[in-house]
């Protein structure tokens, strides 16, 4: 089976910073501090993501509209 890749959405937070503290928590001893992917709001990267790609999906819709003629309709 073919992986599906997407976008992550707000019900995939903890799943994300799971992800990420599995990755990056055994830093923390050595580092003496959280690194930096540990400090993310991911909560604020995965909302500004989706509005980054519904604004895109709607540059896409009125392009498209513009080059079947409905430049003036949209």
């Amino acid at each position: 089976m073919t992986p599906h890749i997407r976008l992550a959405r707000p019900d995939d937070l903890a799943n994300v910073e799971a992800v990420v503290k599995a990755a990056y928590g055994h830093y923390v001893a050595r580092l003496g501090r959280a690194p930096g992917p540990m400090l993310a709001d991911y909560r604020t990267l995965i909302a500004a993501r989706m509005c980054r790609q519904k604004a895109q999906i709607r540059y896409e819709f009125l392009r498209f509209g513009q080059q079947c003629g409905f430049g003036d309709m949209i």
